[in-house]
Parts: C-alpha cells; structure tokens; sequence
C-alpha cells in the first residue's frame, strides 16, 4: 500500500471514530473539496447514469452532474445528509450497505476503498460546496 493511501486510511479511521487526528508533524488534515476530491468521483463512477438522459435520472430523479443536483437528491428527499456519512443514502449505496439494498455504480464493480473514505469523509466534514 502507498505511503498516500496509508495515510487517507488512517485519516479515515479517526473521523470514524471521531478523534482529533493530525496529519504529518502535528498538522490537521485538510478538508475534503467537493471540486477536487469528490466531483471527480462521481464523474468517473456515477454521471453516466445520474444525469439527464441517464437510467438513474430517469429512474428516480438524481442528478450527480453538479453540487447542486446532489444535495437537491431524490423525489422521496435527499441522499447526502451533511455530516453524517452513516446517514446518508449515497454513501450507503455506494458502500452496498443499504436497506433495502442499492447496489451502486449499478451492474459495475464497487468503488474503490479510498474513493469509498474520500466520500465519507467529505459528507462527514459537512457536504460543503468547495
């Protein structure tokens, strides 16, 4: 495992378990960007799908082409509950965790582990439009 995964995973645990982690020399570790970190997440795995046109929008409405589509979320109401990773419908589907069950990115195979923090991480630090 690379030195940068080693330290996204450990980052991850901490917000986990909701400890004050620090990333090299003491320093905080930074914030999550919706632009940087997650819009390109969800272009890679989930746009295709989610976006006017799509199978997912049509199917349920749920429009991931932008930071205003996501939040807006479903008819039945959102699916990123800010600050809340555990809350949240994305990321439990996402993580193939939900009741009743949502496989996503559908007929494809799950996200990668980190992709799977990033997003958690960034719904847990708020779900800010950065």
């Amino acid at each position: 495992m690379s030195s940068q995964r080693k330290a996204w995973a450990a980052w991850a645990v901490c917000m986990a378990v909701g400890a004050g982690c620090t990333g090299k020399q003491g320093e905080p570790q930074r914030e999550m960007s919706f632009k940087a970190d997650v819009q390109p997440i969800l272009k890679s795995n989930c746009v295709v799908c989610h976006r006017p046109g799509g199978e997912g929008y049509k199917k349920n409405g749920l429009n991931l082409e932008t930071y205003a589509g996501l939040m807006k979320g479903i008819a039945r109401g959102p699916v990123i509950d800010p600050g809340s990773s555990s809350t949240s419908i994305l990321v439990r589907a996402v993580n193939r965790d939900s009741n009743p069950p949502i496989v996503m990115p559908h007929r494809n195979p799950p996200l990668p582990k980190h992709d799977l923090e990033v997003l958690q991480a960034w719904v847990d630090q708020g779900a800010h439009d950065n």
